[in-house]
C-alpha cells in the first residue's frame, strides 16, 4: 500500500505551556492601571502645562499692578479684569493721558476677561480676554501709540486687532486718532486684510462697529 503522508504516530510534540509572566492580567489590575493614569493626568503637580500657567498668572499679577499704578490707585483697587482695564484706559485716553492709557490697554490683554481658554493637555480652564476685548484693547493701544508719535507701534497694534477680527476698515482709516500713523501706511495695512486671501487668516466677528463704539468699549 502507498505510504501515508500524515501518520498519527508522526504528530509533532505539543507546545510547552506559556510562562507565568505571559498570563493575562486580571481585570481588576487593568482598572488599577487606568485609575493611576487618571490620577496622574488630573494631578496638578504632574500637569505639563503648569509652568505655562504659572507664567500666565505672573503676567496677570504684573498687569494688575501696572494698571493700578497707571490709575493712581492701590493694588487692591486697581482694574482686576480686562473690561475694567479697558474702561479705565479709555477714561485716561479721553483726558489726554496716553502713556498711562497705553499701560492699561496692554494690561487688559493679560487680565481675566470674558473669554475662556484651556491648554490642550490640561483639563483646567481659565479666564482670558475675549476676541472682542482683544480687538478693543489693541485698537485703543494703536490710538495711544499714534498720539505718542510711535507710528510703527501703532500699526503693529492695529494689525493685531485686525488679526483678531477687527474689520471696520473704513472707520479706522477715517479715525483722527490714528491719523498720525500715516494715511499711506494705514491704507497699506488695511489692504493686507481687506482682500479674499487676507480674510482667510483673520478671525471673524458678528456685525461691524464704528470707531467711536470701539473707544467706548462697545462689546
Amino acid at each position: 500500500p502507498a505510504p501515508r503522508l500524515h501518520s498519527p504516530r508522526a504528530r509533532p510534540p505539543p507546545l510547552p505551556p506559556p510562562p507565568a509572566s505571559a498570563a493575562l492580567a486580571p481585570p481588576w489590575l487593568h482598572a488599577l492601571a487606568l485609575a493611576a493614569l487618571a490620577r496622574e493626568f488630573l494631578d496638578m503637580s504632574a500637569d505639563p502645562t503648569a509652568p505655562a500657567e504659572a507664567r500666565r498668572a505672573r503676567k496677570a499679577t504684573a498687569a494688575g499692578a501696572a494698571a493700578a499704578a497707571a490709575t493712581g490707585k492701590g493694588s487692591s483697587s486697581g482694574p482686576a479684569t480686562t473690561a475694567a482695564a479697558i474702561e479705565a484706559g479709555i477714561g485716561l485716553y479721553e483726558r489726554g493721558d496716553y502713556a498711562n492709557a497705553l499701560t492699561l490697554f496692554s494690561a487688559a490683554l493679560e487680565l481675566p476677561g470674558a473669554g475662556v481658554a484651556r491648554y490642550a493637555s490640561s483639563p483646567r480652564e481659565y479666564r482670558c480676554a475675549s476676541d472682542g476685548e482683544v480687538q478693543s484693547a489693541l485698537y485703543n493701544a494703536a490710538c495711544c501709540h499714534a498720539q505718542l508719535g510711535n507710528a510703527a507701534e501703532a500699526l503693529e497694534a492695529l494689525e493685531g486687532a485686525m488679526e483678531n477680527g477687527f474689520d471696520d476698515f473704513d472707520a479706522a482709516l477715517a479715525d483722527d486718532d490714528l491719523a498720525p500713523a500715516g494715511k499711506g501706511k494705514l491704507e497699506e495695512l488695511i489692504n493686507k486684510f481687506n482682500n479674499p486671501v487676507g480674510k482667510l487668516f483673520r478671525k471673524t466677528t458678528k456685525g461691524k462697529r464704528s470707531a467711536t463704539s470701539w473707544l467706548r468699549l462697545g462689546f
